[in-house]
């Protein structure tokens, strides 16, 4: 098991571990606080809700269309937490973790 310490003390961005152990034919899971994880198993090792394959950065895109933390647990039908998502949300806020949220294509 990686954690974040892990992959500071060697230098390298998350990315970067994970190609280096795809290489070597090891799979990597990196937990990041209690509810977060990022697995190279799961989801193309996006930022997902430990225990589901939620990604992160759908609950976040959420959040921005004036969900708040409860409205979205409820969404998910309680396989993610109120906490969870305050965690989510307090990480990338701090800059801690970054989970890049897909745009929309508008027509021309």
């Amino acid at each position: 098991r990686l954690g974040v310490a892990d992959v500071r003390a060697f230098g390298l961005a998350w990315d970067d571990c994970e190609n280096l152990l795809g290489q070597l034919g090891y799979s990597a899971r990196i937990e990041i606080g209690k509810h977060l994880a990022a697995d190279t198993r799961v989801c193309r090792g996006r930022l997902i809700f430990t225990g589901t394959r939620i990604l992160v950065s759908d609950a976040l895109e959420l959040t921005k269309a004036g969900y708040n933390p409860e409205r979205i647990a409820r969404q998910y039908r309680g396989m993610i937490t109120a906490r969870g998502v305050r965690e989510a949300l307090a990480l990338t806020r701090r800059g801690i973790v970054r989970e890049i949220v897909a745009r929309t294509k508008t027509a021309a």
